[in-house]
């Protein structure tokens, strides 16, 4: 059993194939810091963010479901990215994949789009900054 960190950064360093989960004492609570998850390999999934995040892996797919804010990066070599987003978000947004396709989930892009980049904002896009990579996957935004 770990300690209560409260509201102390602490980082968490594991080797390959192991999976981590952390929680709060009280239960389910959001995270609203800034935080980074970086494996070298393996999915990612990150949900009831509400804070900058960078979300990144090797090989694997990164899933995230919150509310983003400031600078958000999701990454992966070989792998989809799956973005489950507020229906009023407002963002500018870069996706790109070398190998796959983009899916905008009924979001209204203002920009440039093609089946593998797609460059622009959704509504002001003021509230964060999106920025999805993969080299071979599909990356989709899915309105919740």
């Amino acid at each position: 059993e770990g300690q209560p960190l409260g509201n102390t950064p602490f980082s968490v360093q594991f080797p390959p194939g192991r999976y981590v989960y952390v929680a709060t004492v009280d239960g389910y609570r959001p995270v609203t810091g800034e935080f980074a998850v970086e494996p070298g390999a393996g999915n990612v999934q990150v949900r009831g963010a509400a804070a900058p995040v960078t979300l990144s892996t090797g090989a694997g797919d990164v899933n995230y479901e919150g509310q983003p804010r400031g600078e958000c990066t999701f990454n992966t070599g070989a792998g989809n990215v799956t973005l489950r987003l507020p229906t009023g978000l407002s963002a500018s947004v870069v996706l790109d994949t070398g190998i796959g396709n983009i899916s905008l989930g009924g979001f209204d892009l203002s920009g440039d789009t093609s089946g593998t980049h797609a460059e622009g904002t959704i509504g002001t896009g003021e509230q964060a900054s999106l920025v999805a990579d993969t080299g071979v996957g599909n990356i989709t935004l899915i309105r919740r």
